[in-house]
């Protein structure tokens, strides 16, 4: 069964010549749509390989560089968590070569969450390829949530990827899973569903880890080689979409679409505000 309906996602200036560009994923495959140019018609990024087709994108970003600077620079390797058309199908994470012919790589055929992360030490001008973070159970058996650091080696910007070790795996644990009462938080009926369980948000060395169901946000510094909790706090409402930005001077945002506690039909749109030097939040 071929998907019908298109995904479309905003993405960072950065991902793609320092402009306005968007994410169209069609059941051909993913294209970068940029109105401001001069020449507006979608530029085709990548194609979706048979082992791609029939899925339902769920969630998509980009990240890595080319190296490139200004009009030239962009994303090299596509982050897409996807599944199956059936409910309750479980959520696989692929990463894809952006403008690249190598075949879309599948990290996990069951993830809670994942994200790209930026490397330590990047240099401004410097290709580079993201490290990933997923956040998935222990074992089939547990109940337990691992967040997982691994990085992608390729030999070119646009070359096959590889996946290496693990770089730094951290149990969230039950004393993070746990949290206000289940009863209390309002599940929305939603036309895309409620997955994926977990979101990632990443920006420089910060990893921003939310329990949508329970409404709780972890925060983690990458330091180190290891994810350190620097803070956490409860929102006590659905999680049902979240994005992540720089604010104010050293600040960090986590901009939260949440469900109204008294009404399903309702959004609530709040912001946490995360600093270095202040971590708590």
């Amino acid at each position: 069964m071929t998907t019908k309906l298109n995904f479309w996602r905003y993405l960072p200036p950065a991902a793609h010549g320092n402009t306005l560009v968007f994410m169209l994923i069609t059941p051909v495959g993913g294209f970068h749509w940029m109105p401001l140019n001069e020449s507006p018609r979608p530029q085709q990024a990548w194609k979706r390989g048979p082992e791609l087709q029939g899925k339902k994108p769920i969630a998509y970003e980009e990240g890595g560089s080319n190296g490139l600077l200004g009009a030239e620079a962009g994303s090299t390797v596509a982050l897409l968590l996807a599944s199956s058309t059936t409910t309750g199908a479980p959520v696989e994470a692929w990463c894809i070569p952006v403008y690249g012919d190598s075949p879309a790589v599948c990290i996990s055929r069951d993830v809670m969450g994942a994200a790209l992360l930026q490397p330590p030490g990047v240099k401004k001008g410097k290709p580079f390829s993201p490290l990933i973070v997923v956040t998935k159970n222990a074992d089939a058996d547990s109940s337990q949530i691992v967040l997982e650091v691994r990085d992608i080696l390729s030999d070119t910007p646009v070359g096959p990827l590889e996946f290496g070790n693990v770089l730094a795996s951290v149990s969230i644990g039950n004393a993070d899973i746990e949290g206000a009462s289940l009863e209390s938080i309002n599940e929305p009926t939603m036309a895309m569903g409620t997955s994926p369980a977990i979101f990632c948000c990443c920006l420089g060395d910060i990893i921003v880890v939310i329990i949508r169901k329970r409404g709780r946000v972890l925060v983690y510094q990458y330091k180190d080689n290891l994810p350190i909790k620097i803070g956490q706090k409860d929102v006590k409402q659905y999680v049902v979409d979240a994005a992540i930005r720089r604010g104010a001077e050293e600040e960090i945002e986590v901009v939260l679409l949440l469900c109204a506690a008294n009404n399903v039909k309702n959004g609530v749109v709040a912001t946490i505000s995360i600093s270095k030097n202040d971590p708590g939040i």
